[in-house]
């Protein structure tokens, strides 16, 4: 997929910024879950 397919090169860093928050919200709800299963022990 080519920058020109896309309507504007701000629509591909949004969506690079949104993919980017999604896998970060992932890693600290795995890292929550572990804080919260040591903490259980």
């Amino acid at each position: 997929m080519t920058i020109a397919s896309l309507k504007s090169p701000e629509e591909l860093v949004l969506k690079m910024i949104l993919l980017c928050i999604i896998m970060l919200l992932k890693y600290l709800h795995q890292i929550s879950q572990l804080q919260y299963a040591c903490l259980r022990i």
